[in-house]
C-alpha cells in the first residue's frame, strides 16, 4: 500500500471528477461497499447539498485528511 503525504493527498483528491470525490466523502472507507446504491444517493445529496457531511463546509472533503 502506497502511503502519501496529506499535501499529496490533497492534490489528488482535488484531481478527481466532482462525482469521485462524493463518492468517496459519503463511503465508509475502508470497509467494503455493502449498499452501492446508498453510496450513489449520498454522493448526489453531497454533490447537492443536502448531505449532512456538509453542514461545516461547501467543498467536498477529503476522507483521508488529517490520517
Amino acid at each position: 500500500m502506497e502511503v502519501f503525504t496529506p499535501a499529496e493527498s490533497d492534490r489528488l483528491f482535488a484531481a478527481c471528477p466532482s462525482a469521485a470525490r462524493a463518492a468517496s466523502a459519503v463511503s465508509a472507507q475502508p470497509r467494503s461497499l455493502a449498499d452501492e446504491p446508498g453510496l450513489r444517493e449520498r454522493a448526489r445529496a453531497l454533490l447537492a447539498g443536502t448531505e449532512p457531511i456538509l453542514a461545516a463546509t461547501a467543498a467536498v472533503p477529503n476522507p483521508v485528511a488529517g490520517r
